[in-house]
């Protein structure tokens, strides 16, 4: 028996939603995401299924009336009963939303301007960070400067690249407008000055966590199974440096663990992103997280992983200003291997990074800060020996 994901065609958006049902079927009931066969077994998991179909348009229609239009992960988080203000909302979602409420008030062109301007958005944030779709409130001014940094640089007449920054600024403001996101990402976008900025910088540093955030994070449990599932992988992430897709391309993870050249165990694998072979040292707190989520890493579809880790945040009580993307654990872990001492050449590899360049553009100012505290703990000791010796 396995739990169903069925699809569900939910107004005003036409396309079916792939929602999991809470229903078990057998496995041989199932081929390509559809039910199939005529007894009776199948006519009542069928019921069930429509069950669901009216319960989402009930509640669609509902807060239609109330003057709220619901996105697709809206509308199945108040069917699960869950707080929708507390969920993510993906960008495919967002321009889903646009493109209904205004069909009839825009002119085809326009909407196929907003469209064409979102699909090179997806294009870049495959590139830059292998997804396939990518949370709202994730997005930062750093990032839409990349992206137009990105286009620029693939040759598109700078006419053109206006026109896309300044349709993915107005869905933005929609956005807020909708009670979608709380803010607008790119109100403080400045093109002027932020493209030579993000030439310079191409990692997006603003993607911090408090450290009494990840200590609440480290040590309070989750009752909710999918929650502390999720909030496992983040800790495994904050000791590894695992990106999503890394986790994704993984079951069990013991085949990983060997011996590195020192004798000690660590975990060793191809990065996904760059092909290079990373090295991982296995910490105790590392084994103690594999143990609990039994060596299977695997987060699950991208979307979920968006959604769960922002549930978790949301839980721990990070507010939605705070949530900054999901590199946020590789990031810790980076920055806390080079505050332990390892050199840059060895991060570097555990990072998986194509070349040591890479890893300076990102930690470049970590390390500056490391030398800055080692040279105040070495001048404290000479003043200390000078003191003694007098």
């Amino acid at each position: 028996m396995q739990p169903l994901t069925i699809g569900v065609s939910i107004p005003p958006f036409g396309r079916a939603r792939m929602i999991i049902a809470d229903i078990k079927v057998n496995r041989d009931h199932i081929k390509n995401g559809k039910i199939v066969g005529e007894d009776d077994y199948t006519n009542t998991i069928r019921q069930a299924v429509n069950k669901i179909e009216v319960a989402l348009h009930k509640i669609f229609l509902e807060h239609k009336v109330a003057g709220r239009i619901l996105t697709p992960p809206q509308l199945v988080d108040i069917y699960r009963k869950i707080d929708p203000a507390s969920q993510a909302v993906l960008l495919s979602d967002l321009i889903d939303d646009f493109k209904s409420v205004n069909e009839g008030k825009l002119d085809k062109p326009t909407l196929k301007g907003y469209s064409t301007s979102v699909n090179q958005l997806f294009l870049f944030l495959e590139k830059e960070h292998m997804a396939s779709d990518f949370i709202v409130q994730d997005l930062t001014v750093r990032m839409l400067t990349r992206f137009e940094t990105n286009l620029r640089k693939s040759g598109l007449a700078a006419s053109t690249v206006q026109l896309y920054v300044d349709k993915l600024n107005a869905l933005m403001k929609y956005a807020v407008k909708q009670g979608f996101i709380l803010k607008n990402p790119f109100e403080e976008y400045d093109r002027s000055n932020m493209v030579q900025k993000a030439e310079s910088n191409p990692e997006d540093l603003d993607r911090k966590i408090a450290k009494e955030d990840l200590q609440r994070i480290e040590r309070t449990k989750v009752d909710d199974p999918d929650l502390e599932r999720m909030r496992l992988i983040f800790l495994f992430q904050r000791w590894t440096g695992f990106a999503w897709k890394d986790l994704a391309m993984q079951g069990n993870i013991k085949n990983l663990i060997r011996l590195d050249l020192t004798g000690d165990e660590s975990i060793i694998y191809n990065r996904m992103k760059t092909g290079v072979l990373a090295i991982v040292p296995l910490f105790e707190e590392t084994k103690k997280i594999l143990e609990e989520l039994k060596y299977n890493i695997n987060p699950g579809p991208y979307k979920v992983y968006l959604r769960r880790i922002r549930a978790l945040f949301t839980h721990f009580g990070i507010p939605l200003e705070k949530q900054r993307g999901t590199h946020i654990a590789r990031h810790v872990f980076g920055s806390e291997m080079l505050e332990m001492g390892f050199s840059m050449e060895s991060l570097s590899r555990m990072m998986g990074h194509s070349t040591i360049k890479e890893t300076e553009k990102v930690y470049a100012k970590i390390n500056m800060d490391k030398i800055r505290a080692d040279l105040n703990r070495i001048r404290q000791q000479q003043k200390q020996a000078e003191q003694i010796a007098v």
